[in-house]
């Protein structure tokens, strides 16, 4: 996204099922509800959202799971540091994507 950001952004939480998968209903839920409470926007994978203790592949899941969810009606940030640069390079890439 090109525009420049304004408002309130909230940074999501990640919820996790009983197995240690991400719970996308709930996600799901927790977006539809951030975003019916009036955010302008949402934070995937940001410091609330357990991003250090999971997987690339699990970050890339879940930002593909929020900005599905909110269907173009707010934008999506998808955080994308990583311990190296070339993980970080690859969810930048695939955020962009997205």
């Amino acid at each position: 996204m090109s525009s420049q950001l304004s408002g309130v952004l909230t940074a999501l939480a990640t919820p996790f099922a009983p197995d240690g998968e991400i719970d996308e209903k709930t996600l799901r839920r927790l977006v539809d509800r951030s975003i019916d409470g009036g955010v302008d926007g949402v934070v995937a994978c940001g410091s609330t959202g357990e991003f250090a203790a999971m997987s690339a592949a699990e970050r890339r899941h879940l930002v593909e799971t929020v900005i599905d969810q909110t269907a173009g009606r707010v934008p999506v940030v998808a955080q994308t540091g990583a311990p190296s640069s070339r993980e970080a390079v690859g969810l930048a890439r695939h955020a962009q994507a997205a």
